[in-house]
C-alpha cells in the first residue's frame, strides 16, 4: 500500500510500536502522511508529542532542510509508566527516515543512573551547561538534557528523590566542537531547547513526575565566548585573576547555571592567522569545571584519590551541597600545544579561587582544595 504521494507506507514502523504497546507501554499518537503535504504539516505540528511544542519550532528545527521542502511526515508518541519512560518523534518527509525531533524522558532509577552514567565517565565528561538559566546540560554528543525532581514519586534507594531524566536531539547538532556554524543551526539550536522544555512538562505529566512545571524561554541562544577581562561578573571570574601573559588575546566560554547539575568556564588564546596565511583560530588552554550530584563521587573514585589533589597541570576539589557531592575540576590544557600555560602551583590557586566561588553560589560547605601539590597524578 502506498500513500498518495506514491510513498510505501511504513507498515514495519506501525507494526514495531504496536509491539512495544504489547509490552507494557502505550501508544498515545501515531499519524503518518496519507494526505497532502501541508495538511499532514498541520495534523502532525497541532498533536506531536500531545500537542505540547511550542509553536514555530517544528518549523524553527526544520530551517536550512530541504527535504521534500521541508514537510513533514509523521509522528510517534509513546508511554509506558510501569517502566517510567515516555517517548516523542516527529519525523521528516524525506522517505519518513529522517527525524525533525526526538526525545525521551525516564524517571527509573536504572534507567537515569545508565544515562548519567554515559554523560560522566572516562576522560571527557559532560561539561556545558544549558543557556537560559534551564536544568540541565549538553552531553557529549549534543543531546540537551534535562534534570528535574519528581516528588509524586518519592524517594529512590540513596533516600534522594526520584528523577526525571529527559534527553532531545537535535537533527544536524552535535555539540560545538562538530556542528560549528553550520546554516540553521542557531535556529534550530534555540527552537530543540525550547522544545526540550516542553516536552519535560508533559513528560512530568505523563510520568506522574510531578516536577516543577518549567516556563519555556522565549529564545535560547547558544553563548558565544566573552573577552577575558569581561569575565569579571560571571560564575567564570576566577580566570580573571589568573596570572596569564596579557600580551595574548584570551576568552572564556561561560557555560554555568546555578540550576544545571555541571557547568565549565573554558579559557581560550586566540591567534591570529594572517601571518601563516589562515584564519584566525582559538586554542584551549584552561578548563574549570563544577559537577555536582550523585554521579560525581564516580568521577572523584575514577582518579584514584582520596582526597583533593593537584598534580602537574589538574587538580580537584570537593565540598558538600545539601547533602550531595560535588566537585571542582581544573585542567590546563597547554597554550601552544606544548607547554602548559600555568605551572602546577597557579593551577591550584586558580582551583581554590573556582571552586571557593561556585560554593558560594551553590550554597555549599567550604570546599576541600589541595593544600599543597602532589608528586603524582591520577592513580588506577
Amino acid at each position: 500500500m502506498t500513500d498518495i504521494g506514491g510513498r510505501p507506507r511504513r507498515r514495519d514502523r506501525r507494526k514495531r510500536i504496536i509491539g512495544a504497546a504489547a509490552a507494557g507501554a502505550v501508544v498515545l499518537g501515531v499519524a503518518v502522511a496519507v494526505v497532502e503535504p501541508y495538511a499532514n504539516d498541520w495534523w502532525v505540528t497541532r498533536n506531536a508529542c500531545g500537542g505540547s511544542l511550542p509553536e514555530g519550532v517544528l518549523e524553527d528545527l526544520g530551517a536550512g532542510r530541504a527535504d521534500d521542502d521541508g514537510h513533514l511526515y509523521a509522528h510517534e508518541e509513546t508511554l509506558d509508566e510501569r517502566l517510567g519512560r515516555y517517548r516523542c518523534e516527529v519525523n521528516d518527509a524525506s522517505s519518513g527516515r529522517g527525524y525533525r525531533f526526538r526525545a525521551s524522558a525516564y524517571t527509573s532509577r536504572d534507567d537515569v543512573e545508565r544515562r548519567l552514567s554515559d554523560d560522566f565517565s572516562g576522560r571527557e565528561p559532560a561539561r556545558l551547561a544549558l543557556p537560559a538559566g534551564l536544568p540541565g546540560y549538553e552531553s557529549q554528543r549534543g543531546d540537551l538534557v534535562l534534570t528535574l525532581d519528581c516528588p509524586r514519586l518519592g524517594e529512590g534507594g540513596s533516600g534522594k528523590p526520584r528523577k526525571l531524566h529527559t534527553r532531545a536531539q537535535i537533527p544536524g547538532y552535535f555539540g560545538d566542537d562538530e556542528s560549528g556554524d553550520e546554516p540553521g543551526i542557531g535556529s534550530s539550536y534555540d527552537a530543540g531547547a525550547r522544545a526540550a522544555v516542553a516536552l519535560a512538562n508533559k513528560a512530568s505529566e505523563n510520568l506522574r513526575c510531578g516536577a516543577e512545571t518549567l516556563e519555556v524561554p522565549a529564545e535560547v541562544t547558544r553563548p558565544e565566548p566573552v573577552p577575558l577581562e569581561e569575565t569579571a561578573g560571571t560564575p567564570c571570574a576566577a580566570l580573571a585573576r589568573a596570572p596569564l601573559t596579557r600580551e595574548d588575546t584570551w576568552s572564556v566560554q561561560v557555560r554555568m547555571s546555578k540550576r544545571a547539575p555541571v557547568g565549565s568556564c573554558l579559557l581560550e588564546r586566540e591567534r591570529d592567522g594572517a601571518e601563516s596565511g589562515r584564519a584566525a583560530e582559538k586554542t584551549e588552554v584552561l578548563d574549570l569545571t563544577a559537577f555536582h550530584g550523585d554521579f560525581s563521587e564516580g568521577l572523584w573514585k575514577a582518579a584514584g584519590r582520596e582526597k583533593p589533589w593537584v598534580s602537574g597541570t589538574e587538580g580537584w576539589a570537593t565540598a558538600r551541597c545539601g547533602g550531595t557531592e560535588a566537585v571542582f575540576r581544573a585542567r590546563a590544557l597547554g597554550g601552544d600545544g606544548r607547554t602548559p600555560v600555568l605551572s602546577a602551583g597557579e593551577v591550584r590557586s586558580v582551583l581554590a579561587d573556582f571552586a571557593e566561588r561556585q560554593a558560594a553560589r551553590r550554597g555549599c560547605t567550604q570546599p576541600q582544595v589541595p593544600p599543597g601539590i602532589s608528586d603524582s597524578g591520577p592513580r588506577g
